[in-house]
């Protein structure tokens, strides 16, 4: 869209350089141009976000923005800096790119960035600029915002939070799926996901070792605290939670045995493969809304006591009340997976049965058949 490809360029100090020992602000590349510099790099180190404090030493590449003829200058004898033509993508570089709209009734609409010391406020550089059919990446400073204008930044993960409170501006969540892999966090992570497994293995309760993993990987600093905040979906917990509440209430008042007692009952004449029916849809029904973990806990005695009742084999019935366990397909509270995706897929409630109903007819008839051909009933 802002086709910043063509617009990107890096610019090497070497030994000959006038702004050698002196800050970037002090260099007033991008007063004097109207060029952006978005970011630096020291040898072969990783690019960095460029500071106005920062002082360019010889071996410094700044990446820069703008037009060719503009760029070119760099090389003149008033910067002496040995300009070429960038061969990476910033995101690929490690840098985050976010964009960012001007919002209505914005102050900053009829004042450029300049005007608002905009990189000054919020850490963040505009790379280019998007209004209407055009993108500009040069001059972007001096423009005066529009309403409706779009803003290509490269700034700090971390300065995200500020930049969002800021009314003036809508903020798009920036795609992170071509950033470098950073190796050193990402040995850390799966170290530690990994000792939690064997935690868990040994006999650690899984929610406790779990806890711990993600506790340590805050104390590392492989997640800030605010970070992880915004990864829960609070709504969906909650969920959870109050059906398990409302599970143990079904089981401790005696209502969870005594519906599973009536449907045996009701299907106990038509012989093991009845049973077998019956142990699957009671199990299938409760556990669309006590979730399958409670549920057989609930049906798994029913059953297997009504099995040997009709002499009939338990093994399969245990195993036909098993699988209503998880035939989780008609609510989103019948497993902590479906409350998870609910908000951040937008589904709502009815979305799950218009299309588990098909999966749990498909499930049962084939399980009926099952039955039939491998346990004889």
């Amino acid at each position: 869209v802002y086709q910043l490809g063509l617009r990107l360029w890096e610019a090497r100090v070497v030994e000959t350089s006038t702004l050698r020992n002196i800050t970037l602000s002090n260099s007033r590349i991008g007063q004097q141009l109207g060029i952006s510099v978005v970011a630096v790099r020291h040898g072969t180190q990783s690019l960095q976000l460029v500071e106005s404090s920062r002082v360019l030493q010889c071996g410094d590449t700044l990446i820069v923005v703008g037009r060719e003829e503009r760029v070119q200058q760099l090389a003149g004898p008033s910067f002496g800096l040995r300009v070429m033509a960038a061969d990476q993508k910033l995101s690929m570089q490690g840098i985050t790119l976010v964009e960012a709209v001007v919002a209505p009734r914005s102050a900053a609409v009829g004042h450029s960035l300049k005007d608002i010391s905009f990189r000054s406020h919020t850490g963040f550089t505009a790379a280019a600029l998007s209004r209407g059919d055009r993108s500009y990446r040069t001059d972007v400073g001096d423009m005066k915002l529009q309403f409706g204008d779009t803003l290509l930044l490269a700034g700090p993960r971390d300065g995200l939070n500020h930049l969002q409170t800021d009314g003036d501006f809508i903020i798009l969540e920036p795609d992170l799926s071509d950033q470098p892999v950073r190796r050193r966090q990402a040995i850390l992570t799966v170290g530690i996901i990994t000792c939690a497994i064997a935690a868990a293995i040994v006999g650690v309760p899984t929610y406790l070792a779990m806890l711990l993993a993600a506790l340590i990987t805050i104390l590392l600093g492989l997640i800030s605290i605010g970070d992880a905040y915004r990864t829960m979906e609070w709504s969906s917990i909650f969920l959870v939670a109050g059906m398990a509440a409302a599970a143990t209430a079904m089981v401790n008042t005696g209502l969870a045995q005594l519906m599973g007692q009536g449907i045996v009952t009701v299907l106990e004449p038509l012989g093991p493969l009845g049973l077998a029916a019956a142990g699957f849809l009671l199990s299938a029904l409760l556990t669309q809304f006590m979730g399958g973990q409670v549920t057989i806990l609930v049906t798994g005695p029913i059953a297997i006591s009504a099995a040997l009742t009709l002499h009939a084999n338990p093994q399969a019935i245990a195993v036909a009340t098993a699988i209503g366990c998880s035939a989780a397909f008609l609510t989103p509270m019948a497993h902590p997976v479906n409350a998870l995706i609910v908000v951040p897929a937008n589904y709502r409630f009815g979305d799950f049965a218009r299309i588990g109903w098909v999966l749990m007819l498909i499930t049962f008839a084939m399980l009926m058949a099952g039955m039939k051909l491998f346990w004889g009933l």
